[in-house]
């Protein structure tokens, strides 16, 4: 099962069942989609060394230019939001240049 389709079965299940769950309980699962959304990757906006994680904005690494020595963040160091590199292309990567 993917996080995608873990939340959907929580989210489902949540509401079904949000009329008699104790607040505690619903605290818990709301605590667990908050979890599962930031495992689903993200594509961050951006170009070439200007990326921003999409849920909090902070600067992330691209592993483009003297600033990232070759590194690239694969999670927002700040929200934990994990992010898709997967479309990350040269036309994107140089600006549109």
């Amino acid at each position: 099962m993917t996080a995608s389709e873990a939340l959907l079965e929580i989210e489902t299940t949540l509401a079904e069942t949000d009329w008699y769950m104790t607040k505690t309980c619903k605290d818990a699962f709301d605590m667990a989609v908050e979890a599962l959304k930031k495992q689903i990757p993200m594509e961050p906006p951006g170009t070439y060394t200007n990326f921003k994680c999409p849920v909090c904005g902070r600067r992330i690494r691209s592993g483009k230019g003297s600033s990232s020595y070759g590194r690239r963040d694969n999670f927002c160091q700040r929200c934990g939001q994990k992010i898709d590199w997967d479309n990350d292309d040269e036309v994107r990567l140089n600006g549109g240049n």
